[in-house]
Order: structure tokens, then C-alpha cells, then sequence
């Protein structure tokens, strides 16, 4: 709809987890590798070639693999779950309440265990390429859209923002 997959060789754009993207890209890397120096083009060939990952794995609903879970442990000792995944408290809540304060807890856990699974994946990548000789001539460049809220800033942005959703402070792409 946006045309953003124009220009490209290969595209894919079913969702994956940060694993199986990487991959899928590792994948294409390698295939690429192999047919690109016999075309002379793309990575084998020494010539430029530009690969755009796109990890989703912080954004809703946030549930990394259960050994990243673990990492991030909240202090109530109850695992993340599925209930965690998603935005269940909106603008209307109690900080103080803790069944609140144990949410987001665990939200913000499933959060940099999403996170950590992504550097982790990233760095499996860079060792593909350092072992394929790629490494030295790849340039990373690592960008985020947006970030994520956890209620941190709700009477900033209920005073100075106009967020449509009414969820001030909660999610993500409002501030």
C-alpha cells in the first residue's frame, strides 16, 4: 500500500520472530552468496549489496522464547505470561495498586527480554558474516521507529499531548 517494497531483489513480509528472520536472512545471505559471484553482483561478488531487517519483536504482542523470559524475572516470582503480552491496563489505573505496579512490571520484563533476543539475534548475524569474510565491509545501521511507554510519563502527555486513544503514557507511537 505504501510502496516500500519496491526496488528490492528479494522481499518478504509475513511476520517472524527475530530468530527465524534472522534466518531467513541468513538464508538468502548464503544463497545470494553462492549465485551473486557467479553473476558478479551481491555478496560474494565484492560489489555493494544492501539487506533491511525489521525485527517486530518489542512491539504488541511482546513474548520472546521462555529462555529470554527467565532473564528478566519479575519480583512477585510469577512467570510472564501471555496476559503480559498485551496493553491490559489503559489510561484510568492506580499507580499505587499493586496488581498495577506487578504488570508492568512484567511488561516492561517481556520488554527487555524482546530486546536482548534481538541484539542476541544481530549478533548471531554479524558472526555469519564474519565468517563468510563479509564482516569488515558491512556496514550496520541500526534504527528504531519509536519506542515504548509504560506509563512513565502519563501527566506529561495527558497536559501537552493529545494522544486520540486516550491511553496517555501506555504503548507506543503517541509521543
Amino acid at each position: 500500500a505504501f510502496g516500500l517494497l519496491r526496488g528490492y531483489d528479494v522481499t518478504r513480509k509475513e511476520w517472524m520472530d527475530a530468530g527465524d528472520l534472522t534466518k531467513e536472512a541468513i538464508s538468502l545471505l548464503a544463497e545470494h552468496h553462492h549465485t551473486a559471484s557467479l553473476a558478479g553482483h551481491g555478496p560474494g561478488s565484492g560489489k555493494p549489496f544492501f539487506l533491511y531487517i525489521h525485527y517486530i519483536d518489542v512491539h504488541e504482542p511482546t513474548f520472546p522464547p521462555e529462555e529470554y523470559r527467565q532473564r528478566f524475572p519479575a519480583s512477585d516470582g510469577e512467570a510472564h505470561g501471555k496476559k503480559h503480552s498485551r496493553w491490559n491496563y489503559g489510561y484510568d489505573y492506580d499507580p499505587e495498586d499493586p496488581d498495577f505496579q506487578s504488570f508492568r512490571e512484567h511488561k516492561i520484563g517481556l520488554y527487555d527480554a524482546a530486546l536482548r533476543y534481538i541484539d542476541d539475534q544481530i549478533q548471531y548475524l554479524a558472526g555469519y558474516l564474519e565468517s563468510k569474510g563479509l564482516l569488515d565491509r558491512t556496514v550496520f545501521i541500526i534504527a528504531s521507529d519509536h519506542g515504548e511507554e509504560f506509563w512513565d510519563h502519563k501527566e506529561f502527555e495527558r497536559n501537552f499531548h493529545l494522544d486520540p486513544r486516550g491511553l496517555s503514557g501506555v504503548g507506543h507511537g503517541q509521543s
